[in-house]
């Protein structure tokens, strides 16, 4: 089995283009790497608290022999689609060393990517020792359409005991507006439900995405406040404008199933972060935008204070822009 990536022009020796040699990843058939691995922890006085996970990027895993014997493939699937049980037993395999040198020793890895999915023939072993973070993304049919939490559920019975979620959905950026809050909301309400001990950021805000905020702060604030309760109060900020807001991102969010489904089914694969902003002008309509816009033009001869008219004006451009952006592509 070979990788695509691999076969094209080496560059730097390595067996892959050189804008993809910082995503390289270990050998972790080959024993030597974990004990390498805990004598560098070793060498920097065996802190508490140290990570151990994979290389960020999808393509330049080991296809050695030895490695391709961890994985559980089944017929039909892609190299890419199962690769957990490999780093599972290298996690094990680190953690079984480690923890003879400090017992408390928490290592951190993840569940993302190629290797979100629970394992299929390993178990998470010295489970209080590994800390998962997990990285869901959109369209996962994981246990038959039952998705995040029969995920954080089977992996729970195969041994994780502590896990912290990084939710890539955020590095979405282009002009088209979303409308995920309630599944960002559930997300979090589910990782809560199920223990998570905390979330990982890895991105920056975007005026575009201002109500997605709004709702992941609120909720990791408070998991118990319902999601309307959040939305009247983000709203709100609308002044007397709020009504027209409120139907404007309704809308949004009434689509919001219909355009994600759409984008899973162009990329024929699951998506999140950048692979959902490829997709995402061949997923609406010129009539979906469109017709954000006479939801909030009444707003606009409201009596609102300075700051409320800013707001509003802001979130008219933003409907407007998007239309001109969809025109544009």
């Amino acid at each position: 089995m070979t990788n695509p990536v691999i076969r094209r022009t080496d560059t730097n020796n390595r067996g892959v283009v050189e804008k993809e040699a910082k995503h390289v990843q270990f050998c972790v058939s080959n024993p030597e790497v974990p004990v390498a691995i805990v004598e560098e922890w070793r060498s920097r006085g065996a802190p508490r608290d140290f990570s151990i996970g994979p290389n960020d990027g999808k393509y330049c895993f080991c296809h050695c022999e030895s490695c391709l014997k961890l994985d559980t493939r089944r017929p039909g699937e892609h190299f890419f689609d199962h690769l957990t049980d490999r780093y599972v037993q290298f996690n094990n395999r680190i953690a079984e060393l480690a923890v003879k040198i400090r017992p408390d020793v928490r290592l951190s890895t993840y569940a993302y990517s190629a290797y979100e999915k629970p394992p299929r023939r390993e178990k998470v072993e010295c489970g209080e020792n590994l800390y998962f973070c997990v990285v869901p993304v959109f369209g996962d049919d994981y246990g038959g359409g039952t998705g995040f939490g029969k995920l954080l559920d089977d992996w729970h019975s195969l041994g994780m005991r502590h896990f912290y979620v990084r939710p890539n959905f955020m590095w979405y950026c282009p002009a088209i507006p979303r409308g995920i809050e309630l599944f960002l909301y559930d997300n979090v309400r589910t990782s809560c439900e199920r223990g998570s001990i905390g979330f990982s950021y890895g991105c920056w805000p975007r005026p575009l995405n201002d109500f997605e905020y709004y709702v992941l702060a609120s909720v990791l604030h408070d998991p118990g406040l319902e999601f309307a309760a959040i939305a009247e109060r983000f709203y709100s900020q609308y002044g007397a404008a709020a009504k027209e807001a409120k139907a404007y991102f309704e809308r949004v969010r009434g689509r919001s199933s219909r355009v994600m489904d759409a984008m899973v089914r162009a990329a024929n694969r699951h998506l999140d972060d950048s692979g959902l902003a490829k997709h995402a002008f061949g997923c609406v309509t010129r009539e979906d935008l469109a017709g954000d816009i006479p939801l909030l033009l009444p707003g606009l001869n409201k009596t609102l204070s300075p700051v409320e008219r800013r707001r509003f004006e802001a979130l008219h451009a933003r409907a407007f822009h998007a239309l001109l952006a969809f025109d544009f592509v």
